[in-house]
């Protein structure tokens, strides 16, 4: 332990304990403090807590007799023996230079926290050994991870236990001294107690502190009951609280010893050296020194420990009702008493002597700290001091004004036509000046009367008086002034609307409340406007310049305004929410009085000094807890390559921060983005993100704007594997295979057309061969020399020109590839005519055509229906003994004719044994290509199809015919 300083005694009494507080020129309300409570309905596992501590981390452990729970400010996690807890009845925390949070329980054995898992010490086996139902009550792990442990009074002293497991106990320090009670670490010192309630008749009882390298005992004047607690205020000092003293110890004398009403359970000296005293009747915050009476709150409460965490906040854990949080700790509250009887309070405000006075509901008038309270019959509106004993008006409930006096007797109360909205006096005048809904009034004390300004009837809501004598007077549609017996208004646009409130500041500067405009400032001949906007869309129903701040009373209660310069105009605003002890009802009345400013609710009255509101600098803790791809859990600890369908995030962030209650406020931007978004939610959502690399920042923001350190996490999106480099190259390759093989089939189709082409040109110029064979063509000659040598000469014309003109048909046939059906009817009819010549007419024929097939412009190929029709006549017609008749009909079907060649010949069986009986006959070569062409042309339809041969016999199953049904595509 460092030594002690050389200050005297006196001076340290003097400057930290015995120095009282100048009284304050304020009213001393019997206030208390706001709190913020947290039961078992807020999530405590028990109401029976039995410390509550800050860990490195921020978060607040509480113990608890049903385990314990770990709070982030916003929801709590509790832990029981089913986690891996000793035992439920938890006494305290402890945390190591590891940073392990170490847990002392009912029982003998010790667990501690590391990595958000609880383990259990590794030598529990030989503290159950050792202690047997011993109760541990304090522990320290010093800087070489020895435990040393302090046992219940009365028992066998202290005990060590070494890394490696060997333990020790320690009954005496520095040879002779006895130790048996406490172990405490300060400034990584270890402080060793023996405390020794013996009297002698030269020593008194004592307390000893004992160092590991000195001593010293501080003499007491009484006995000491209860429990001790030690709490080191710095290296020249402690505090001690023992049964229902508080004792102030440098080196070893008792410099200071007070005595309290009740039985001390828990010590805090605050950063700001306030001491707080946890009592079993309640919690005693000295504020104001020693010397001055403490401010009492949580009256009836056991207190069982006070802790100060990071942000300043002082928490408070009783045995019988859960935890409390300070809201503030310079907020003070005060609650009227029999609030039923006196009903809401309506207004306030103070005398010369600053003492404060209540008006209530039910017309009861209260002189705040010395129990003066008379009762009027009428409810007050308002209550105005205005600068001498005698100087208060009052308004009533009825539309009626009056004055009292200091002592709370009334003067006069008169009639009126409207209550009163606001009362002034100017300086060096008897006459008030008052407004309502009716006008501006003149009211005087001692004519008893209320003198309306002539020839105003206005609606005035509010009235302010400037350095000059100015009049402002703030109405229901328009700004006006009152100078030397002239009203005049305002023309600005901002003013010619509804004025609710008007304020004026010692430098003539005029605030002003606009429900349209927001605020308006008038500082010389410029106004200055704060929109509604830039108040977070609240409503200021009052405000109260204070030196260089506005404060404002909002719908979401009260915000100060900081200007911080007029040109350019800039200003910054300060919210006081319910995170601080404000209520969001609405603030009936807002005063200023030595420098405290009051907030008057229905139901309490709020005090704080503004200069001693400040800001919560301290920056935010900020955590990830869960990262979430398609609501799947993903390890983020380490690098994150997530798929290129594992793009739907939800990252969880847990913010500690107890003053905003909880409210997560987050800002974060993705990949160095310019813009920040904001949100109230603990979660961030990214959905459909394209893969790519990411780099997250995240930042957790407090109620003041104090932003956290700057969270960073990256993480990839890959690619899908249709987009990866190899598939590219695949689908390359794939991409040059395909266009390989389609140009491939290009160059095979066109040659299969070129030879498809050269098929069926050698096929028509075979057809055009079979159609014009010898036989015929000599056949045909013999008819036409017949006829000439039989000196017939017309029918030989007629017979030559029908062979030209067949002639000439079958040759464009050819050349073309296509013919029309008429041309092809045409060219067949003449071909039965010759053949039916040459035959000697020994047969008939007819040609049918369907009137649905445009003969002209549908054009089939050449040289198909021709065979079918020769053959018939050569085959069909040979040996019959009655008169043959050939029929060629054509029908339309989809984009085909079907041709029908029938006949009443020999029938095939016959024929082909005529044939077979002579050897001789006809090959039909015809046939044989004009089946290869309709094959060609039709393709896609099998032969059988495309010619169907039908023989036609009678019902003595006789052959009659034959019917031939070919398939010709059309063009």
């Amino acid at each position: 332990m460092k030594s002690f300083s050389a200050k005297t005694t006196h001076h340290f009494c003097l400057l930290i304990f015995m120095l009282a507080f100048l009284k304050s020129t304020g009213n001393n309300l019997p206030t208390t403090l706001k709190f913020a409570h947290y039961s078992t309905k807020d999530g405590l596992p028990s109401k029976e807590i039995h410390q509550i501590y800050q860990d490195a981390k921020g978060y607040i452990w509480i113990a608890t007799n049903r385990g314990i729970s770990k709070f982030n400010g916003a929801e709590f996690v509790n832990y029981t023996m089913n986690d891996g807890l000793i035992d439920n009845i938890v006494f305290g925390f402890y945390e190591d230079p590891k940073n392990r949070l170490w847990i002392r329980s009912f029982k003998s054995e010790l667990c501690y926290i590391e990595h958000d898992t609880i383990i259990p010490y590794k030598y529990n086996h030989l503290l159950h050994k050792e202690l047997k139902n011993e109760m541990i009550l304090s522990l320290v792990i010093d800087k070489e991870d020895v435990l040393h442990l302090s046992l219940k009074m009365g028992k066998k002293g202290l005990l060590k236990i070494d890394p490696e497991g060997r333990l020790e106990r320690i009954t005496q320090l520095n040879g002779s001294t006895k130790i048996d009670w406490l172990v405490k670490e300060f400034d990584n010192d270890l402080f060793y107690t023996y405390f020794d309630n013996r009297s002698t008749s030269n020593i008194g009882p004592s307390i000893k502190v004992i160092t590991e390298d000195k001593s010293y005992r501080s003499n007491l004047k009484n006995n000491i009951t209860g429990k001790i607690i030690f709490k080191k205020r710095d290296t020249n000092g402690l505090i001690i609280g023992s049964g229902n003293q508080i004792i102030f110890i440098e080196h070893d004398k008792v410099i200071h010893q007070k005595t309290i009403d009740n039985q001390t359970f828990a010590l805090l000296l605050d950063k700001e050296d306030k001491l707080w005293v946890g009592t079993d009747n309640g919690l005693l915050y000295y504020k104001h020194g020693m010397d001055e009476a403490p401010i009492k709150s949580l009256k009836g409460e056991k207190i069982s420990s006070i802790i100060e965490d990071e942000e300043g906040s002082i928490w408070v854990s009783t045995l019988e009702n859960g935890v409390y949080r300070v809201l503030s700790k310079e907020i003070e509250v005060y609650y009227p008493s029999e609030v039923e009887k006196k009903g809401r309070i309506n207004t306030l405000t103070f005398d010369r002597q600053h003492q404060l006075w209540l008006g209530y509901s039910n017309g009861y008038l209260e002189r705040v700290g010395d129990g003066f309270i008379t009762k009027n019959e009428n409810e007050p509106y308002n209550l105005f001091h205005l600068g001498s004993d005698t100087a208060f008006v009052f308004d009533w409930k009825g539309a009626r004004y009056g004055f009292f006096n200091a002592a709370g007797k009334y003067v006069f109360s008169k009639k009126i036509a409207s209550n009163l909205k606001k009362v002034i006096k100017p300086n060096k005048s008897d006459a008030y000046i008052a407004c309502n809904h009716k006008g501006v009034f003149f009211l005087n004390k001692h004519q008893k009367q209320a003198q309306a300004l002539e020839g105003f009837e206005h609606r005035i809501n509010d009235l302010a008086m400037d350095t000059e004598g100015t009049l402002w007077l703030a109405g229901a549609n328009k700004l006006w002034v009152y100078n030397q017996g002239k009203v005049k208004q305002f023309t600005h646009p901002f003013l010619q609307s509804k004025i609710s409130k008007i304020q004026i500041d010692a430098q003539g500067v005029k605030y002003m409340i606009s429900p349209k405009h927001g605020v308006l400032i008038v500082k010389g001949k410029k106004i200055h406007q704060i929109k509604h906007t830039q108040l977070s869309n609240t409503f200021p129903t009052r405000i109260l310049p204070i030196d260089d701040a506005i404060w404002l009373a909002t719908s979401k209660g009260l915000k100060k305004i900081s200007i911080v310069s007029w040109s350019p105009f800039k200003f910054r605003v300060q919210n006081f929410g319910q995170y601080m002890g404000f209520p969001q009802d609405e603030i009936k009345k807002m005063v200023e009085n030595s420098g405290k400013l009051y907030l008057c609710y229905e139901d309490q009255i709020l005090s704080f000094n503004p200069e001693k509101i400040k800001k919560n600098t301290v920056l935010p803790r900020l955590k990830l807890i869960c990262f979430y791809a398609n609501d799947a859990a993903i390890n983020y600890k380490g690098n994150i390559n997530l798929k290129h369908n594992e793009n739907n995030l939800r990252l969880s962030y847990e913010s500690i921060s107890y003053k905003n209650n909880g409210d997560v406020k987050l800002k974060y931007r993705l990949n160095n983005s310019k813009k920040w978004t904001y949100t109230e939610q603990s979660d961030i959502l990214f959905n459909a993100l394209s893969p790519n690399d990411y780099y997250l920042e995240v930042m957790s923001i407090n109620e003041n704007n104090i932003a956290s350190k700057k969270q960073t996490l990256s993480f990839s999106i890959g690619l899908p594997w249709w987009k990866e480099w190899w598939f590219y190259t695949l689908l390359s390759i794939l991409f040059l295979l395909i266009v390989y093989a389609v140009f491939k089939f290009r160059v095979n189709r066109i040659e299969e057309k070129n030879k498809l082409k050269i098929k069926l040109f050698e096929l028509e110029k075979k057809a055009l061969q079979a159609q014009m064979n010898p036989h015929f063509l000599f056949n045909l000659l013999n008819s036409i020399q017949s006829f000439i040598v039989s000196n017939d000469g017309d029918q030989a014309e007629r017979f030559l020109a029908k062979f030209a003109k067949l002639t000439r048909l079958i040759l464009d046939g050819s050349r073309e590839g296509k013919i029309s059906v008429d041309d092809e009817v045409t060219s067949l009819k003449l071909y039965l005519e010759l053949e039916k010549l040459r035959f000697e007419n020994k047969f008939n024929f007819s040609i049918e055509v369907d009137e649905s097939i445009d003969t002209e412009f549908c054009l089939i190929p050449p040289l198909l229906i021709q065979p079918y029709v020769e053959n018939s006549i050569l085959h069909g017609m040979k040996g019959i003994e009655h008169k043959g008749n050939i029929l060629v009909k054509m029908e339309t079907k989809k984009d085909q004719i079907i041709c029908t060649i029938k006949d009443n010949g020999i029938g095939r069986e016959k024929a082909k044994a005529i044939k077979n009986k002579t050897n001789i006959g006809h090959k039909s070569v015809g046939l044989l290509i004009a089946k290869e062409r309709l094959q060609q042309l039709n393709k896609s339809i099998a032969l059988v199809e495309l010619i169907k041969i039908e023989d036609l016999k009678n019902e003595s199953n006789q052959p009659i015919g034959t019917k031939v049904e070919i398939v010709i595509p059309t063009f």
